[in-house]
């Protein structure tokens, strides 16, 4: 029975800082790197981790981009969390929000998104949120199938969105009232009177 997930968004990255040289660059979504800034998120968060999980054993996931394996790299360094399996999971990658130009391109496409998160996608390579969502239902299944008590995900925002919108069976259109974690803020899932309950406030 799972007792606690946290959900971790990756430290700051060149991309949410950067993006025009990311386009520069021809960086794929998977080969964009922290930056100092995130580096250093990512080694500061590690006090709350190890008081959420209090020295239990924790499973952990994380996706296939750079940024996230960066980030847990970081954490494993100093934590005293007693971690007993890391995976990596592709289902837990980012939105892919398809190729872009540039910077006014790039929030062209953005803006499309938020007016229709679960059905727009960028004809060029993009990815809807409903099947972000498809993404998520397959995970949960699979990592309630665990018999660990305590799991902490290292992820990324709109994945988290999706995340917590198809675990808890949300109404679709809370999307428009959660913002996004910020970098490396633990959203933590806990289980109170055999319910599992979010601790963390998503809304603007």
């Amino acid at each position: 029975m799972i007792n606690k997930i946290v959900l971790l968004r990756h430290g700051l990255s060149l991309a949410n800082v950067d993006l025009t040289t990311v386009l520069k660059r021809g960086l794929k979504d998977e080969e964009i790197p922290l930056v100092d800034t995130g580096i250093k998120q990512a080694q500061r968060v590690v006090p709350q981790l190890d008081q959420i999980f209090q020295n239990e054993m924790v499973l952990v996931y994380h996706s296939n981009l750079l940024r996230t394996q960066q980030t847990l790299q970081e954490i494993c360094k100093t934590t005293t969390m007693n971690i007993t399996a890391i995976k990596e999971d592709p289902d837990l990658r980012e939105q892919r929000w398809g190729d872009v130009n540039d910077r006014e391109d790039a929030h062209n496409e953005m803006h499309l998104y938020h007016e229709k998160p679960y059905d727009y996608k960028n004809p060029r390579n993009g990815e809807s949120g409903r099947e972000v969502m498809n993404r998520m239902k397959k995970f949960i299944k699979y990592m309630k199938q665990t018999k660990e008590k305590n799991i902490l995900i290292v992820g990324h925002g709109a994945q988290i969105k999706y995340f917590l919108i198809e675990f808890f069976k949300l109404d679709e259109n809370i999307i428009h009232d959660m913002r996004y974690p910020h970098n490396c803020e633990p959203v933590s899932i806990e289980r109170e009177n055999e319910k599992l309950h979010l601790k963390t406030d998503l809304s603007f």
